[in-house]
């Protein structure tokens, strides 16, 4: 059980006495105003809190958003090199399959290496032909194009 604290000591005048009658103290807009500050003070942390994380999820689904557009075009190009280029079979699918071990492990600093290996090697496959590989990137990336292989 707690030990009781007793105070002692002279009593307050009546004047600064809050129990008796004419209490001193604050008023009730000070109340309201330290409520009011109170409130602010435990609110701005938790805000800023909020937008850090609703930040952090933006930044999730735009990631999210990239890899899937890098697994599908990955699939386009998996599929044209299996009809097309099969000489190099072996080595664009060691490409790819570490583009997707590298994005499974998080691993940012291999896949721009990995991405320019590809990117070589459609330089120097039947790709060449199609001329500036920006057109083919940008054909990609529209909805309407069709690509037949």
């Amino acid at each position: 059980m707690p030990e009781k604290i007793v105070y002692s000591g002279q009593a307050l005048p009546a004047e600064k006495n809050p129990t008796a009658s004419g209490s001193v103290g604050p008023n009730t807009s000070e109340v309201v105003d330290a409520l009011t500050q109170f409130v602010g003070i435990a609110r701005d942390p938790f805000a800023a809190y909020q937008a850090e994380k609703t930040k952090r999820a933006q930044i999730s689904a735009a990631r999210d958003t990239e890899i899937a557009r890098i697994k599908a075009a990955k699939t386009v190009l998996r599929d044209y090199f299996d009809h097309v280029y099969l000489e190099r079979r072996e080595v664009h699918t060691r490409l790819l399959d570490s583009l997707d071990r590298a994005l499974e492990a998080g691993n940012t600093d291999a896949i721009p290496g990995i991405i320019n290996g590809i990117v070589d090697m459609a330089r120097v496959s039947p790709l060449a032909h199609v001329g500036d590989i920006g057109d083919l990137i940008r054909a990609m990336k529209d909805p309407n194009t069709v690509i037949e292989l």
